[in-house]
Parts: structure tokens; C-alpha cells; sequence
């Protein structure tokens, strides 16, 4: 009898070291979602999987919902977009992207149990009493890099410290490589970034982009040398499961598409191609100027575009359309003083950008100023 017993103490022993264990760790993901086709959508997403066997749970947070009711177009106007983190089941999140046909990609991390049981604590807590809200910021505050804030918490600042490479790329042509399949969309953002996408950034600052989070992830090490990312795998293929950045220059259609007509109708017209292109720099100057002075957004400011582009184009274009062949002296003086004027301008903001002294990449637009300005100077306007 004395076996018997000694093994009904051994199966005691092991139920009750079974019981008394710690739970099972949750498991980590970061899922990342392909480009959509709506505008906020073009540079993709991301949040943050939790699995948790010990509380059979697979959640996902989504650190990109907005609130859209109210006065939500003025806001978003004055730079003031609040956004909070959403919770969610896995599959339910899932299946609306699977419905857009974006394709989703999942990042298994290899965290070790505190870590994990780290940052599914603090994503269980931020939402614990309904939406927690932050103000968003295209670049330094969305979706991504949000995710990529929770992450490197949970490892200590190892993440962030091991992302601190120079990037020859900045943050303008980071932002500009999704929007290259759209012309007009792609010419109206570069023309209105300012000074502040243009300054020298590390991998680090990238993470504003879910792709480049997950390149990051993908080149990041844990405490021990192992591989940040342990598996990775393509959930679901959409339309752009291969996306990449069309690495061609919009800016080309416009000068081929815009300016080279425009500057053969000025050699037989020349009084109606001055009053096209001051009717469009001048709508695009008065955009120019509403982002810089009635919107909170910092790279929106100091445009020095806004010389390329000026409002008062459109006094110089109500003169062209009313004057009278009487008063034919002020086109050929007055509009080609004041054009003359904005000539020697963008000679001096190319001189300044050549310098050092400008920091903004304002050598698109002057490309596309340029001609028309020169044409303003040099041609003879009919009154009749």
C-alpha cells in the first residue's frame, strides 16, 4: 500500500503547485492595416492586439477613433481633433478593414510575461472608464505613434533608444510616398507642409506611419538578443496587400500638364493666361494663408510658399478682367510693376533656400511660379 499512496501524494502535490501557478502571460500583437481609399485612411493603421488565455479575452485597441459629431469640421480646421482609444474584439475590428479590402498584418512580440501583462494593464486601465482622449497630431501624436509610446514603455525605453538612426528621408517625403497615385492631392499637401516636416529626423520619428512602426519592430532586439518580432503574418490580402510608394513625381504632370499650356497661351493670349494663373495662385495663396493663420497646425505655419502663391494675385487678376482700353497704362505699368515686383521675390526666395537661410523645400512651387512670373513682366496685355 505505501506506493499507492506515495503516488496519490505526488498528484496531490502537482494539483496544487497547477493551482497555485501564475496565469498564463497575454500575447501581444501589433496588427497594422493597409492604405484605404478615403482620405484619412491613405497611410494606413494601427493598434494593438491583446490575447489573454487566462481571461479568455482577444481584444484590440485602436488609438484612432475621433469623435465626429458637433462642430467636428471647424475643430479639425483649428488643429483642435481630440481622438481616444477605442476597445474592441479582435475579429469585430477585423472584419470592418476585411470589408474595405485592406489588407491586414499581424506582428507577434516577444515579450516576456511582466512586459506583457504590462501593457495589456495600461491599455485595460485607459479605457476602463470609457474613451481616453488625447489631442491629435498628424505627426507626433496618431494612431501609430501612440501604439509605438505603449510599446516602448512596456520595454523600458529600449525601443525608442534603439531607433535613434538619422534618416536621410524627412518627414515630408514619409507623408508625400502614399498620396503619389493622386496628383492634385499630392501638389496641395506638399504645397502646404511647412518648415517643420523638412528638419532632419531619426527612425524613431517615422513611427508616425504604420508601416515604418513595423520596421522598426521588425529591426528591434529584446533584453536577452532575441528578435522583437517572433512571427508575422498576413491575415488578410486585400486590394493594396503590396502596396508600396510610386516613386514618381506629380509634380511633373503639372509643370507638362499646367504651365506648359498656360505659358503657350500667353505667347498669342496673353492677357487671358495672366488672368488664369492670377486667379489660381491667388485662391491657392488665400489656402496658404488659412492654414498658416487660422489653424493650429504647427507645419502648416510660416508657409514661405505664400510668396510663390500670394493672395493679392487676386486684386492683379480684378484688374486684368475690368480694366478698359482707356486705361490700358495700368496694364502695361501697374500690373507689370507689381509683377516684376513678385519676380525679383521668388528670385530672392530661391537665393535664401540655395543659402541655408529657408529651410522649407519651396523649389516645387517655385518651379511652377516661376514661368508665369516672367511672363507677367515681359508680355504686352491688349485691351481689346
Amino acid at each position: 500500500m505505501t506506493v499507492p499512496v506515495l503516488q496519490l501524494c505526488a498528484a496531490l502535490a502537482a494539483a496544487t503547485s497547477t493551482s497555485t501557478a501564475a496565469p498564463a502571460a497575454p500575447t501581444v500583437e501589433l496588427v497594422v492595416f493597409a492604405p484605404g481609399e478615403a482620405i484619412y485612411t491613405l497611410w494606413g493603421h494601427a493598434a494593438i492586439r491583446v490575447v489573454d488565455p487566462a481571461g479568455h479575452a482577444d481584444v484590440a485597441y485602436n488609438f484612432g477613433s475621433i469623435d465626429f459629431s458637433g462642430a467636428f469640421f471647424a475643430r479639425m480646421m483649428a488643429g483642435e481633433v481630440d481622438a481616444f482609444v477605442a476597445k474592441a474584439p479582435y475579429h469585430a475590428m477585423a472584419e470592418v478593414y476585411r470589408q474595405e479590402r485592406r489588407s491586414i498584418r499581424r506582428l507577434t512580440l516577444d515579450l516576456t510575461p511582466a512586459q506583457a501583462r504590462e501593457v495589456a494593464a495600461e491599455l485595460a486601465a485607459r479605457t476602463a472608464d470609457g474613451p481616453s482622449h488625447y489631442r491629435y497630431h498628424h505627426f507626433d501624436d496618431n494612431c501609430s505613434t501612440q501604439v509605438a509610446d505603449t510599446l516602448d514603455r512596456a520595454l523600458g525605453g529600449r525601443l525608442k533608444a534603439g531607433a535613434q538612426q538619422p534618416m536621410k528621408a524627412t518627414l515630408r517625403h514619409l507623408a508625400l510616398g502614399y498620396l503619389r497615385r493622386d496628383t492634385l492631392l499630392y501638389v496641395a499637401v506638399d504645397t502646404l507642409l511647412t518648415a517643420p516636416v523638412d528638419r532632419p529626423i531619426t527612425r524613431w520619428q517615422t513611427t508616425f506611419l504604420p508601416d515604418e512602426l513595423a520596421r522598426v519592430l521588425r529591426t528591434a532586439t529584446t533584453a536577452a538578443g532575441r528578435p522583437l518580432v517572433s512571427s508575422e503574418i498576413l491575415e488578410y490580402r486585400g486590394r493594396d496587400a503590396d502596396f508600396h510608394p510610386q516613386w514618381t513625381w506629380p509634380w511633373t504632370k503639372i509643370y507638362l500638364l499646367f504651365v506648359a499650356p498656360l505659358l503657350f497661351l500667353a505667347l498669342r493670349f496673353s492677357r487671358i493666361a495672366a488672368i488664369i494663373w492670377t486667379a489660381v495662385a491667388g485662391l491657392s495663396g488665400c489656402v496658404l494663408a488659412l492654414g498658416w493663420f487660422a489653424t493650429g497646425y504647427d507645419f502648416l505655419h510660416g508657409n514661405w510658399n505664400l510668396l510663390a502663391l500670394p493672395p493679392t494675385h487676386l486684386l492683379a487678376c480684378a484688374v486684368l478682367i475690368r480694366t478698359k482700353w482707356r486705361e490700358r497704362w495700368i496694364l502695361r505699368r501697374g500690373v507689370r510693376v507689381y509683377a516684376g515686383a513678385h519676380l525679383a521675390a521668388l528670385i530672392g526666395v530661391a537665393a535664401g533656400s540655395i543659402a541655408g537661410a529657408i529651410p522649407q523645400d519651396v523649389y516645387p512651387v517655385l518651379g511652377l511660379a516661376f514661368g508665369p512670373a516672367v511672363v507677367l513682366v515681359s508680355r504686352r496685355y491688349r485691351t481689346s
